[in-house]
């Protein structure tokens, strides 16, 4: 769908409230080498006013299904000269385009905190890494953006790799298939899931027939699944572990984009920038003493971030410290935010010892001072007292 832009007239862009698959707008305006792409999360409810800068231009439109209207010239009139009073979270601004977001405020807060991430990790929607990698809005897959493929089988390295994926939502299985499918590097797949996902684990036997697939009890979210495999042993044989989950941090909405940013990009960093499995792979090869390798945008650490670090967590995360031989004001914030990383099993010892795979509660939807929060928290602790080092990596800068 095209609308042609103009100076005069300003359109409003709503998500049609269908319920769609695909969650996100993506846009194309200007002409040849002056061509500019955009994409925009949706979330139903969520409206967008479009300004042009430029006197006419076309803007194409595809994705989410959005209807449009285009406002009298009194309404595009206010919104020209009363948009500067709009505040700079409710903007986004790019080189020939201004665009506006609106609509009920609850909605609205949900958009805007993934726009504010996006912008947090380096990324903004309006900058060129957006434009260079839309993968990070996007995705991978059928509906994203397909991997490099790969010249020949995945390469052997000396090191023994595994990638141990946790899923619950059986939806978000066709953007890990792209990932692991692409993935340059020999590995062993384990996947561990829930009960009653028959159909996915058929779907995972049949895309990785060598994968060893665990159905494992709904408790403790992607954290205690890990546990299970690294107390019984399944991780022993690695030297080194890419632990994934699919995080989607729904929160009641049938689509908040907000999860996606912190999956894509920590799958970014982790497995799918170009060259980052293949350098993270070699840091381990190299040097013994690395223990954890995690995403160095979503690494939180210092004493000056503990309120922020700890929130409801303070408890259980002393509780914790006392258990692994140390006295709480030992233990500095320092963690991964998204517990997802690069691991050696034997600088997890320490965790491995305490057995605390039957400790957690049944999922009650806690967004916050569960055991599966405080242990978020503190692996990077576990592997300090192993006597592990801890690096970071970002698939931007590589």
């Amino acid at each position: 769908m095209t609308i042609e832009l103009n100076f005069f007239h300003a359109y409003r862009i709503t998500s049609d409230g269908s319920g769609g698959d695909e969650p996100t707008l993506r846009l194309r305006w200007g002409d040849g080498d002056q061509a500019q792409f955009g994409y925009l999360p949706i979330v139903d409810g969520v409206r967008f006013v479009f300004l042009s800068r430029r006197r006419s231009q076309r803007l194409a439109l595809s994705g989410a299904a959005v209807s449009i209207e285009r406002l009298d010239l009194g309404a595009s009139l206010w919104m020209r000269l009363g948009g500067g009073w709009i505040k700079k979270k409710y903007v986004l601004d790019y080189r020939d385009l201004r665009i506006f977001i609106g609509g009920p405020k609850a909605f609205r807060r949900v958009l805007v905190s993934a726009i504010r991430y996006l912008r947090k990790l380096g990324t903004p929607l309006e900058g060129p890494e957006i434009e260079r990698h839309p993968e990070l809005v996007l995705g991978w897959g059928p509906d994203g953006v397909a991997l490099p493929e790969r010249s020949g089988p995945p390469r052997e390295t000396s090191a023994r790799v595994a990638v141990v994926l946790h899923i619950f939502y059986a939806d978000l299985w066709p953007e890990f298939r792209a990932v692991l499918m692409g993935l340059p590097l020999a590995f062993d797949l384990i996947v561990t899931t829930v009960a009653d996902r028959e159909a996915l684990i058929a779907t995972i036997r049949a895309d990785f027939p060598e994968a060893t697939i665990r159905v494992v009890e709904n408790r403790g979210r992607d954290v205690r699944p890990f546990l299970v495999l690294l107390e019984e042993g399944e991780l022993d044989a690695y030297d080194c572990v890419c632990k994934i989950h699919d995080k989607k941090s729904l929160h009641g909405l049938n689509r908040n984009p907000f999860g996606d940013v912190w999956r894509r990009r920590l799958l970014f960093d982790l497995l799918c920038a170009e060259g980052t499995m293949a350098r993270a792979v070699e840091r381990f090869e190299r040097n013994l003493s690395l223990g954890l390798l995690g995403p160095e945008v979503f690494r939180i650490a210092g004493a000056e971030t503990a309120d922020f670090s700890w929130k409801k967590n303070r408890s259980l995360v002393s509780q914790l410290s006392i258990r692994l031989g140390r006295a709480p004001d030992q233990i500095l914030p320092d963690f991964f935010a998204g517990a997802m990383f690069w691991v050696r099993p034997k600088a997890l010892a320490p965790l491995r010892a305490l057995r605390l795979s039957e400790e957690f509660e049944a999922e009650q939807g806690k967004m916050d001072g569960a055991l599966e929060h405080a242990l978020e928290r503190i692996f990077s602790s576990v592997v300090k007292i192993a006597g592990y080092d801890i690096e970071e990596i970002n698939g931007l800068r590589l």
